[in-house]
């Protein structure tokens, strides 16, 4: 099943550049890119224009140089590799990487970027050495911050999200003061 894609925003190239996942790579300094095994070229070719259109897009909305997107080169992109049936999308911790579905991708870009980077920022934010923590989960679990403004600004974005209008989490293991 083939579905027609569409996107509403700013243009980033012209509507005939061709634009290759090498170049998505590139552009964004993603330590790799992965094509499954199942992804025709054809379909690589499709891909990697909606791809760069949305990455671009979210540079423009954060804000951020090109290299930001790929957390510094630390981020892999990969596409129609290792999914579940009903799964658009998943972040990989382990891998560092965000594995989008075939008919489901650049959708699901933004929303998994902030879980790569949730797990990024980490230890960053918070002084402990658990590589497969989550910044959220550090928050919610009380773990030390380390006093910085940027961490402030972070953390008033997870208790406007994470917590209700009582200070409480949706999670019931996390309970606020």
């Amino acid at each position: 099943m083939e579905f027609e894609l569409y996107r509403r925003g700013p243009h980033h190239r012209s509507d005939d550049e061709y634009i290759s996942f090498r170049e998505v790579r590139d552009r964004f300094d993603f330590r790799g890119v992965e094509i499954g095994a199942w992804v025709t070229q054809k379909e690589q070719e499709k891909a990697a224009v909606y791809f760069y259109d949305a990455l671009c897009d979210l540079t423009k909305i954060l804000a951020v140089p090109d290299e930001v997107i790929s957390l510094r080169g630390t981020l892999v992109l990969q596409y129609g590799k290792g999914g579940r049936p009903g799964v658009a999308a998943h972040y990989a911790p382990d891998q560092r990487a965000f594995a989008l579905a075939k008919n489901a991708g650049p959708g699901s870009i933004a929303h998994e970027w902030f879980h790569a980077f949730d797990h990024y920022i980490c230890n960053k934010a918070f002084n402990v050495n658990k590589p497969r923590l989550f910044a959220s989960t550090a928050w919610l679990a009380q773990y030390a911050p380390i006093e910085h403004p940027l961490n402030a600004l972070l953390f008033n974005c997870y208790r406007a999200v994470l917590l209700d209008k009582c200070k409480r989490s949706s999670n019931p293991t996390y309970q606020f003061k």
